[in-house]
């Protein structure tokens, strides 16, 4: 007979210990996955880097759950919290990064508008151009969370393809899907490393919550950011 789970009240302690540990685990993920890519198993290295996105977008979900507990004193509990975790395009909306455009001399229309952009001073054709981007940009956001969850089937499932004449297979996921979602996967985990330890534009942000991690005397260093040079290096090699 399956146990239901426990149904008490969590305390603001343990949602900021399982804050902590799911971006740990993110970040473990993370440097599983560059191993993977650089084995070149393509598929592998997308589904831990995908995992990756999602544990971090659980981390900020539980942030989000001690601050409502410690602030307003919400009540959540071991069942709330699985049910909240279990859609995995949730956790991928959680998890989304800074909006990045993929430049292509091939996409002229991008290319324009960015060069549009880089000037000393600002004028009224740069400042349209950048408010172009940022609604190309605010749209690829959109649609993020559901297509990484479609690479993460795609990375781990053989199934039918859309026409339902030939198998989808792992092994046939493209270099760049592999590489994109590391890349992806790398840039979220990097914001909330410096969330974590009050780096640059987060320095003054939630004094509370770095208080509770700085007398959580158990509390281990995070695996490192992987460093814009090695993200380089694969991306040069990504087809």
């Amino acid at each position: 007979m399956k146990r239901s789970p426990p149904s008490h009240e969590l305390k603001p302690q343990f949602l900021l210990e399982g804050t902590v540990y799911a971006l740990e685990q993110g970040g473990l993920l993370l440097h599983d996955s560059v191993l993977l890519y650089r084995n070149e198993h393509y598929a592998s290295a997308a589904a831990l880097a995908l995992f990756a996105i999602e544990e971090i977008g659980r981390s900020r979900l539980l942030h989000h759950l001690w601050k409502e507990a410690v602030e307003k004193g919400s009540a959540f509990t071991a069942q709330a919290i699985r049910l909240k975790c279990e859609n995995h395009v949730f956790k991928q909306t959680l998890g989304l990064g800074t909006p990045v455009l993929y430049l292509s001399k091939n996409d002229k229309k991008l290319d324009q508008l960015f060069q549009a952009t880089l000037v000393k001073h600002a004028t009224p054709e740069s400042l349209k151009a950048s408010d172009g981007l940022q609604a190309i940009a605010k749209r690829l956001q959109r649609r993020v969370p559901n297509q990484r969850h479609d690479w993460r089937q795609k990375s781990l499932y053989v199934e039918p393809d859309e026409s339902g004449t030939n198998w989808s297979r792992p092994k046939d996921l493209r270099k760049k899907i592999a590489f994109d979602s590391l890349f992806g996967a790398n840039d979220t985990y990097l914001q909330e490393v410096r969330r974590f330890n009050r780096m640059g534009s987060f320095k003054k942000e939630n004094s509370a919550y770095h208080s509770a991690v700085k007398a959580w005397e158990e509390c281990q260093e995070l695996p490192s950011v992987l460093s814009t040079k090695e993200i380089g290096v694969f991306g040069k090699s990504s087809g």
